[in-house]
């Protein structure tokens, strides 16, 4: 883990444009996240090519697959994960949006009949990130 802290801050160094806020929110970050935390992350990230997995990381420490929900939504308060089930809402919402938008505009022409329903995705039960 101690890689990816010194790649955090080497690369945070050497950007042109060193922002103070950034930095110290940078370093906030990571003295609230541990190992665990970063070893989780590390699964999710494009940028890092390895073999580690939420599995792996299991049977090694011998955690549950609660404690890694627990990790995964402590990542998502961080802003560094993003739920699917947040997305989807959030996408549910704006068809919803569109639909009252396009009746009111049914009820303005009075003409026209029905609107299409749109189709909205279902939520599951267990999140993924």
């Amino acid at each position: 883990m101690v890689v990816h802290n010194v790649n955090g801050y080497v690369n945070l160094l050497k950007t042109d444009n060193k922002n103070l806020d950034i930095s110290i929110m940078f370093f906030k970050t990571l003295s609230q996240s541990s190992d665990l935390d970063i070893r989780v992350l590390g699964c999710y990230s494009k940028l890092i090519s390895g073999e580690e997995t939420i599995t792996k990381i299991c049977r090694e420490l011998q955690i549950t697959g609660e404690q890694i929900r627990f990790v995964k939504e402590k990542l998502e308060r961080f802003g560094l994960l993003q739920s699917k089930n947040d997305e989807i809402s959030d996408n549910n919402l704006n068809e919803i949006v569109i639909y009252i938008q396009n009746i009111i505009k049914q009820n303005k022409k009075s003409n026209s009949i029905g609107v299409k329903v749109p189709k909205l995705k279902k939520l599951y039960r267990n999140d993924s990130f």
